[in-house]
């Protein structure tokens, strides 16, 4: 069954360029997940789109918030959360993480609800990628 994690509304500050997620597969096999980052002042999607993790790797994705006035939310849909830890920051033009912005895996809040009263996605910039992780030593 799917579970779904939410930052909640997060207040962008003056210094915050992009959302930024970081999702750890350590499970023995790949998991999809979707990721979605809403405008909630113009109550638009900048991005939902779902994302493969390879088993035991790790996963990043960047969305930029450049027409984000204030509040933004992200959302992580996870097939369960059993061994994918999902941290969400906000960074920086230099990509440095801005204080006070961070949601980490434990301070997720599980939602019930798809996205009521969102419009429709807009195309925002938007970076993927994958670091390996070191086998583990025998």
């Amino acid at each position: 069954m799917a579970v779904i994690l939410s930052t909640g509304t997060i207040n962008r500050t003056r210094s915050t360029r992009a959302a930024h997620l970081e999702i750890l597969n350590l499970n023995f096999s790949s998991r999809t997940v979707r990721v979605q980052v809403i405008d909630w002042d113009r109550r638009v999607s900048l991005f939902n789109q779902l994302v493969t993790i390879s088993a035991n790797q790790n996963r990043f994705v960047t969305v930029s918030l450049a027409g984000v006035s204030f509040h933004y939310e992200i959302r992580v849909t996870v097939p369960s959360t059993r061994n994918l830890i999902v941290n969400t920051f906000a960074i920086d033009n230099d990509t440095f993480t801005v204080e006070n912005n961070n949601v980490l895996q434990e301070q997720l809040v599980r939602v019930f609800s798809p996205l009521p009263g969102v419009s429709r996605t807009i195309k925002a910039k938007s970076i993927q990628g994958v670091k390996k992780l070191p086998k583990p030593k025998k």
